[in-house]
């Protein structure tokens, strides 16, 4: 039991130990205040002005009797931002679940574990 409450204990000095270095942080940022210069500014596509008149635009007319209106104005307005970023999303789950399958394949494979050849690599 001595070996778990010490654990317990430095668990809890390293919490305390964090916390208290973040505090010291956002304190000392928060006493700064930013300069303009420090503030990125936006691309000239994703100004305020820009999107509320593609907004204005793509509203959907009173004769088309939508449900849901703002989301229908955000799917038509940022359409081509959802499909490319659920591709990517996909593509990366993708990459996520083969990485250590193949890596698994790789190593049984390498320790003459298993199939060989070709459908080692396949992974049938």
């Amino acid at each position: 039991m001595g070996g778990s409450t010490r654990r317990l204990r430095f668990s809890y000095f390293n919490l305390k130990s964090c916390v208290a270095l973040v505090e010291s942080i956002v304190g000392k940022m928060l006493q700064i205040p930013f300069r303009l210069d420090e503030i990125p500014s936006l691309a000239p596509d994703h100004g305020a002005e820009v999107i509320s008149q593609l907004f204005a635009s793509k509203w959907p007319k009173p004769s088309e009797n939508s449900m849901h209106p703002v989301l229908t104005t955000l799917f038509r307005c940022f359409w081509k931002d959802f499909v490319s970023t659920t591709f990517l999303a996909v593509i990366r789950l993708c990459f996520m679940y083969m990485g250590p399958v193949l890596l698994q394949q790789f190593v049984a494979f390498s320790s003459d574990k298993g199939m060989r050849g070709l459908a080692a690599c396949v992974g049938f």
